[in-house]
């Protein structure tokens, strides 16, 4: 029996890039990956308390916020708004 992904599959066809015409590709990944790995490094920073930790943290959001809407992510945007008010609250 054939499971719902193939090497050749598309699991992100519809979402906001792809309507747009940018095909899923390499560099954008990276680009995401990259993304990812600068906000683990922020988030060590703050578990540290490494001055300006928060406002490096706020300067990646709007970063995070385009990769989570072109690539229809659900969980990024309200996960975002909540580290935002939690920053703010700290």
């Amino acid at each position: 029996m054939r499971s719902g992904h193939s090497w050749g599959s598309r699991p992100t066809a519809g979402a906001p890039f792809e309507r747009l015409g940018l095909p899923t590709s390499v560099p954008l990944l990276l680009g995401f990956v990259f993304v990812c790995v600068a906000e683990v490094i922020v988030g060590v920073m703050l578990l540290l308390g490494v001055p300006h930790a928060a406002t490096v943290s706020y300067l990646l959001l709007p970063f995070e916020f385009a990769y989570w809407i072109g690539f229809a992510l659900p969980f990024g945007p309200p996960l975002g708004v909540a580290r935002t008010i939690l920053l703010l609250l700290a």
